[in-house]
Protein backbone atom coordinates (compact mmCIF):
# COMPACT_ATOMS: atom_id res chain seq x y z
CA UNK A 1 0.00 0.00 0.00
CA UNK A 2 1.17 3.00 -0.57
CA UNK A 3 0.98 6.00 1.75
CA UNK A 4 -0.24 9.52 0.91
CA UNK A 5 2.29 11.93 1.88
CA UNK A 6 0.78 14.30 4.39
CA UNK A 7 1.81 17.39 2.24
CA UNK A 8 -0.85 16.53 -0.44
CA UNK A 9 -3.50 17.61 1.40
CA UNK A 10 -2.34 21.03 1.29
CA UNK A 11 -5.11 23.18 -0.69
CA UNK A 12 -2.41 24.87 -2.83
CA UNK A 13 -4.68 26.37 -5.44
CA UNK A 14 -6.04 28.33 -2.80
CA UNK A 15 -2.58 29.82 -1.33
CA UNK A 16 -2.86 31.55 -4.93
CA UNK A 17 -6.23 32.80 -4.95
CA UNK A 18 -8.72 32.57 -7.68
CA UNK A 19 -8.47 32.15 -10.99
CA UNK A 20 -5.26 29.69 -10.00
CA UNK A 21 -5.24 26.16 -10.10
CA UNK A 22 -2.36 24.14 -8.00
CA UNK A 23 -0.76 20.35 -7.15
CA UNK A 24 1.33 18.56 -4.95
CA UNK A 25 2.58 15.61 -6.06
CA UNK A 26 5.68 12.98 -4.33
CA UNK A 27 8.97 12.81 -6.20
CA UNK A 28 9.21 9.05 -4.89
CA UNK A 29 6.57 8.21 -7.25
CA UNK A 30 7.74 10.00 -10.51
CA UNK A 31 9.93 7.17 -11.48
CA UNK A 32 7.49 6.18 -14.61
CA UNK A 33 8.65 8.77 -17.45
CA UNK A 34 6.12 6.80 -20.05
CA UNK A 35 3.97 10.15 -19.80
CA UNK A 36 7.01 12.40 -21.22
CA UNK A 37 7.00 13.30 -25.21
CA UNK A 38 10.32 12.49 -26.63
CA UNK A 39 11.42 16.09 -27.08
CA UNK A 40 10.34 16.37 -22.87
CA UNK A 41 12.54 13.18 -22.67
CA UNK A 42 15.38 14.92 -24.95
CA UNK A 43 15.58 17.30 -21.99
CA UNK A 44 16.68 14.87 -19.61
CA UNK A 45 18.87 12.42 -20.99
CA UNK A 46 21.86 12.94 -19.65
CA UNK A 47 20.10 13.71 -16.08
CA UNK A 48 20.89 12.42 -12.86
CA UNK A 49 18.16 10.25 -11.14
CA UNK A 50 16.58 12.95 -9.10
CA UNK A 51 16.79 16.01 -11.91
CA UNK A 52 14.81 12.83 -14.04
CA UNK A 53 11.93 12.71 -11.34
CA UNK A 54 11.49 16.55 -10.54
CA UNK A 55 11.05 16.95 -14.76
CA UNK A 56 8.35 13.84 -15.07
CA UNK A 57 6.35 14.77 -11.78
CA UNK A 58 6.17 18.46 -12.83
CA UNK A 59 5.09 17.72 -16.58
CA UNK A 60 2.79 15.09 -14.96
CA UNK A 61 1.29 17.45 -12.48
CA UNK A 62 1.06 20.34 -15.53
CA UNK A 63 -0.82 18.06 -17.97
CA UNK A 64 -3.16 17.43 -15.67
CA UNK A 65 -3.54 21.17 -14.89
CA UNK A 66 -3.98 22.10 -18.14
CA UNK A 67 -6.19 18.87 -19.29
CA UNK A 68 -9.02 21.34 -16.63
CA UNK A 69 -8.52 23.79 -19.37
CA UNK A 70 -9.22 21.33 -22.30
CA UNK A 71 -5.63 21.71 -23.20
CA UNK A 72 -4.47 17.88 -23.76
CA UNK A 73 -1.14 16.31 -24.46
CA UNK A 74 1.12 19.69 -24.54
CA UNK A 75 4.79 19.19 -24.76
CA UNK A 76 6.13 21.39 -21.94
CA UNK A 77 9.99 22.11 -22.87
CA UNK A 78 11.90 25.30 -21.28
CA UNK A 79 13.38 27.80 -23.30
CA UNK A 80 16.90 29.58 -23.10
CA UNK A 81 16.58 30.62 -19.24
CA UNK A 82 14.84 27.55 -18.52
CA UNK A 83 11.11 28.54 -17.68
CA UNK A 84 8.60 26.66 -19.23
CA UNK A 85 7.28 27.29 -22.64
CA UNK A 86 3.60 27.12 -21.52
CA UNK A 87 0.47 27.18 -24.11
CA UNK A 88 -1.09 30.22 -25.63
CA UNK A 89 -2.99 32.25 -22.93
CA UNK A 90 -1.55 30.34 -19.91
CA UNK A 91 1.15 30.90 -17.33
CA UNK A 92 2.53 29.15 -14.40
CA UNK A 93 5.11 27.70 -12.20
CA UNK A 94 6.96 24.62 -10.96
CA UNK A 95 8.87 24.26 -7.47
CA UNK A 96 10.27 20.94 -6.05
CA UNK A 97 12.07 20.19 -2.80
CA UNK A 98 13.55 16.65 -1.51
CA UNK A 99 10.61 14.87 -1.46
CA UNK A 100 7.82 17.13 -3.41
CA UNK A 101 6.95 18.67 -6.73
CA UNK A 102 4.37 21.36 -7.22
CA UNK A 103 2.75 23.07 -9.96
CA UNK A 104 0.35 25.88 -10.45
CA UNK A 105 -1.38 27.42 -13.62
CA UNK A 106 -3.78 30.64 -14.54
CA UNK A 107 -4.91 31.93 -17.34
CA UNK A 108 -3.15 35.17 -18.61
CA UNK A 109 -5.87 36.46 -19.34
CA UNK A 110 -7.10 37.31 -15.11
CA UNK A 111 -3.20 36.98 -13.71
CA UNK A 112 0.12 38.53 -15.29
CA UNK A 113 2.43 36.16 -13.58
CA UNK A 114 3.03 33.35 -10.31
CA UNK A 115 5.71 32.01 -8.44
CA UNK A 116 5.75 28.71 -6.52
CA UNK A 117 8.18 27.30 -4.31
CA UNK A 118 8.21 24.59 -1.91
CA UNK A 119 10.59 23.82 0.67
CA UNK A 120 11.76 21.18 3.28
CA UNK A 121 10.86 23.44 6.84
CA UNK A 122 14.30 23.20 8.29
CA UNK A 123 16.35 26.21 9.65
CA UNK A 124 18.99 27.46 7.46
CA UNK A 125 22.59 27.38 8.64
CA UNK A 126 23.48 30.37 10.45
CA UNK A 127 26.49 31.44 8.04
CA UNK A 128 23.36 31.63 5.28
CA UNK A 129 20.46 33.63 7.29
CA UNK A 130 22.99 37.20 6.67
CA UNK A 131 23.32 36.10 2.94
CA UNK A 132 19.60 35.82 2.06
CA UNK A 133 17.94 38.07 4.58
CA UNK A 134 18.35 41.52 5.18
CA UNK A 135 18.77 43.05 8.51
CA UNK A 136 15.09 44.79 8.54
CA UNK A 137 13.63 41.69 7.58
CA UNK A 138 14.98 40.27 11.02
CA UNK A 139 14.52 43.21 13.54
CA UNK A 140 13.67 42.18 16.90
CA UNK A 141 13.53 38.40 16.12
CA UNK A 142 15.61 36.23 19.07
CA UNK A 143 18.75 34.97 18.23
CA UNK A 144 17.00 31.17 18.09
CA UNK A 145 14.10 32.46 15.46
CA UNK A 146 16.16 33.76 13.05
CA UNK A 147 17.36 30.93 11.27
CA UNK A 148 13.55 29.59 11.42
CA UNK A 149 12.37 32.80 9.96
CA UNK A 150 14.94 32.94 7.50
CA UNK A 151 13.57 29.98 5.87
CA UNK A 152 10.23 31.33 5.40
CA UNK A 153 12.34 34.54 3.75
CA UNK A 154 14.23 32.20 1.61
CA UNK A 155 11.05 30.54 0.50
CA UNK A 156 9.18 33.91 -0.22
CA UNK A 157 12.03 35.17 -2.02
CA UNK A 158 12.52 32.66 -4.34
CA UNK A 159 8.47 32.37 -5.12
CA UNK A 160 9.13 36.37 -5.58
CA UNK A 161 12.07 35.75 -8.14
CA UNK A 162 10.01 33.05 -10.43
CA UNK A 163 7.05 35.39 -10.51
CA UNK A 164 9.47 38.49 -11.84
CA UNK A 165 11.75 36.61 -13.99
CA UNK A 166 9.89 35.63 -17.04
CA UNK A 167 8.22 39.60 -17.22
CA UNK A 168 11.84 41.00 -16.28
CA UNK A 169 14.43 38.25 -17.35
CA UNK A 170 16.14 39.73 -14.51
CA UNK A 171 18.30 38.28 -11.95
CA UNK A 172 17.61 38.91 -8.54
CA UNK A 173 20.27 38.68 -5.50
CA UNK A 174 18.69 37.90 -2.37
CA UNK A 175 19.12 41.55 -0.94
CA UNK A 176 17.39 42.75 -4.46
CA UNK A 177 13.76 41.88 -2.86
CA UNK A 178 12.91 43.09 1.06
CA UNK A 179 9.79 41.18 2.57
CA UNK A 180 7.56 42.61 5.01
CA UNK A 181 5.65 39.67 7.00
CA UNK A 182 1.86 40.05 7.13
CA UNK A 183 -0.04 37.21 9.09
CA UNK A 184 -0.15 34.81 6.35
CA UNK A 185 0.79 37.04 3.63
CA UNK A 186 4.33 39.07 2.23
CA UNK A 187 4.82 42.35 0.70
CA UNK A 188 7.60 41.91 -1.29
CA UNK A 189 9.70 45.28 -2.61
CA UNK A 190 11.87 44.67 -5.92
CA UNK A 191 14.95 46.94 -5.49
CA UNK A 192 16.31 46.20 -8.72
CA UNK A 193 15.30 49.06 -11.02
CA UNK A 194 14.68 46.75 -14.36
CA UNK A 195 12.68 44.13 -12.52
CA UNK A 196 10.89 46.75 -10.99
CA UNK A 197 10.33 48.43 -14.00
CA UNK A 198 9.44 45.76 -15.92
CA UNK A 199 7.74 43.09 -13.44
CA UNK A 200 6.81 45.07 -10.70
CA UNK A 201 8.28 47.32 -7.42
CA UNK A 202 6.02 45.19 -5.99
CA UNK A 203 4.46 41.65 -5.19
CA UNK A 204 2.39 40.37 -2.73
CA UNK A 205 1.31 36.89 -1.94
CA UNK A 206 0.97 34.67 0.66
CA UNK A 207 2.98 31.33 2.15
CA UNK A 208 1.97 28.35 4.80
CA UNK A 209 4.10 26.02 7.04
CA UNK A 210 2.03 22.41 6.79
CA UNK A 211 3.58 19.12 7.33
CA UNK A 212 7.08 19.50 7.59
CA UNK A 213 6.90 21.95 4.46
CA UNK A 214 6.68 26.04 3.53
CA UNK A 215 4.87 26.68 0.62
CA UNK A 216 5.13 30.11 -0.64
CA UNK A 217 2.77 31.84 -3.22
CA UNK A 218 3.52 34.89 -5.15
CA UNK A 219 1.14 36.17 -7.87
CA UNK A 220 1.04 39.93 -10.17
CA UNK A 221 -2.33 40.80 -11.32
CA UNK A 222 -3.22 43.01 -14.60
Amino acid sequence: MVMAHPALDMDLSALFGGGCRARLGRLESAYDESHLHEAELSVIVRAVSKRRREFSMGRLLARELLAEWGIAGFTLLPDEDRCPIWPKGIIGSVSHCETLCGVVVASSDSVRSVGLDVESDTALEGKLVERICLPEELEGLAPQERASQAKILFSIKEAVYKCQFPLSRTFLGFHDVCVELEDDGFRARIREEKAAALASPEIRGRFARHAGHVFSAARLDH
